[in-house]
């Protein structure tokens, strides 16, 4: 899309798109290739535009997940999907906050309510899972958890298919419990 950022402005309207936008692969390239000055007004502008659109992707991705778990229906295989997406998305994060553009001390400051965004999310989850008598999703979660998404490579396109395309698709066939009486 753009060779080299170099105003604020450039630097904002790609980050709409990266806010707007689900191609955030294309985005993320272009970002880690931008250079800006860093300057008094553009640093405090920038910083601000960059965590208001990391929190707004941030909220975007949870209600992303939570519609992805309750389109699972408890499939185990559409659960790990739901939460290795979820990693990809935090890996877009990650890359955010590390853009060699930004001096250490906003990386730093973007990576630590990076972190502390995605451990709450885990918690949660986590502490949901506890109502789980069966003990299935505590283990997913264990095995799959959302802490390992630098781990996770941006290839993972597969959601679960049903309203509002997220993505890519994967259909799951549910079983049916026969229940004897």
């Amino acid at each position: 899309m753009v060779n080299q950022l170099k105003t604020y402005a450039e630097w904002s309207n790609l980050l709409d798109h990266f806010l707007k936008e689900n191609d955030e692969e294309r985005i993320m390239q272009d970002l880690e290739a931008a250079e800006i000055e860093w300057t008094g007004v553009v640093a405090e502008k920038l910083t601000r535009r960059a965590l208001e659109v990391l929190e707004a992707k941030f909220t975007r991705t949870v209600e992303l997940l939570q519609l992805e778990l309750q389109r699972a229906r408890g499939s185990e295989p559409a659960i790990v999907v739901a939460l290795l997406n979820t990693r990809r998305r935090f890996n877009y994060f990650n890359r955010l906050c590390h853009l060699k553009a930004f001096p250490a001390t906003v990386r730093e400051s973007m990576q630590q309510a990076s972190n502390k965004f995605i451990e709450d999310t885990q918690r949660s989850l986590e502490n949901t899972a506890k109502a789980d008598r069966s003990g299935v999703m505590g283990n997913l979660l264990k095995y799959n958890s959302l802490r390992n998404y630098q781990s996770c490579t941006p290839a993972i396109s597969q959601t679960i298919t049903g309203e509002g395309d997220i993505g890519g698709s994967v259909d799951f066939k549910r079983r049916r419990r026969r229940v004897l009486l």
